[in-house]
């Protein structure tokens, strides 16, 4: 299976010694120019400015400086609990089994080969009720590990009645300013989702929304009134109720609310998530960073 690659970058310069891709408030070796100090300061003769030189107050020979771009440890923490292995139909491939997890699957292996492209380390991390240890990556720039990544999800059988690990996984990341993809169907409360949030300020983070069009939907499909079988998706467990126009009302607005509740948790952090909808496209990712993050 071929693997797609997008482009991605981060919204605020990293910290770091090792020449790569992304921004830094170090100077080195580098293409950007950032400013001119005294030889003196910094002892490299092929870098002498002539005219700022003629132009110094003080008479001393200047050098040019320019930021040096660095890598960036780039970090997909992954909720695998049981909402993600829901089936769902999805009709563009004709594919009535597709489930989120496979969506995640498609994008956390093209994350870690787009990180191996771009000369990033990349680790991935596994969470239902706890930090699943044997569905985790450790930080490497190895090649294989998309596929590694992509096999471990798609094998897997969600279980978790919760995501309660995503919150535990922030002690797993490196010390050092990281690139993270918080991904889920973020079903949860908003309150869990501050917590997290909170738990990886250090960080740069990027949310990952994966959703199924047919929930949003699934309202209209509901009976006015009558006996219906719901079932919670994370929790498995079923009940019955006898559905009215009001009951029918207060469970779209719910899901409205909590929607929009999500989408302002991140906003007032200056944070704007990244929706996947039924099929993931390497382009749209791309295009994802390019309208929310110029250069």
């Amino acid at each position: 299976m071929q693997i797609e690659e997008f482009h991605y970058r981060t919204q605020r310069p990293g910290q770091g010694s090792h020449p790569g891709f992304h921004r830094s408030p170090n100077t080195g070796v580098g293409m950007v120019f950032s400013s001119h100090t005294s030889l003196l300061n910094s002892p490299d003769p092929r870098r002498v400015d002539i005219r700022a030189s003629l132009c110094s107050p003080f008479e001393e020979i200047m050098v040019r400086q320019y930021r040096q771009n660095i890598t960036m440890p780039v970090c997909a923490i992954a909720d695998l609990s049981a909402s993600l292995g829901r089936g769902r139909g999805d009709k563009l491939n004709n594919n009535h089994n597709r489930r989120k997890l496979d969506l995640l699957a498609d994008f956390s292996s093209s994350l870690a080969y787009s990180a191996y492209r771009t000369g990033d380390p990349f680790a991935f991390i596994g969470c239902d009720d706890a930090v699943r240890d044997e569905l985790s990556q450790s930080l490497s720039n190895n090649k294989s590990t998309a596929h590694v990544v992509s096999k471990l999800i798609r094998s897997h059988q969600p279980a978790g009645s919760s995501s309660k690990g995503l919150l535990d996984a922030a002690e797993r990341l490196p010390a050092r300013q990281s690139l993270v993809f918080l991904i889920s169907d973020f079903y949860f409360s908003i309150e869990l989702l501050q917590t997290i949030l909170d738990a990886l300020t250090s960080h740069s983070v990027i949310p990952v929304i994966l959703e199924d069009s047919r929930e949003g939907m699934g309202f209209h499909a509901l009976r006015a009134y009558g006996l219906t079988r719901v079932t919670d998706s994370e929790t498995g467990i079923t009940r019955t109720l006898f559905m009215r126009p009001a009951l029918r009302q207060r469970i779209r607005d719910a899901y409205i609310n909590h929607r929009d509740a999500l989408i302002s948790a991140f906003q007032s952090r200056g944070i704007s998530p990244l929706f996947i909808t039924d099929h993931f496209s390497a382009d749209e990712i791309s295009r994802y960073f390019l309208d929310s993050m110029p250069a």
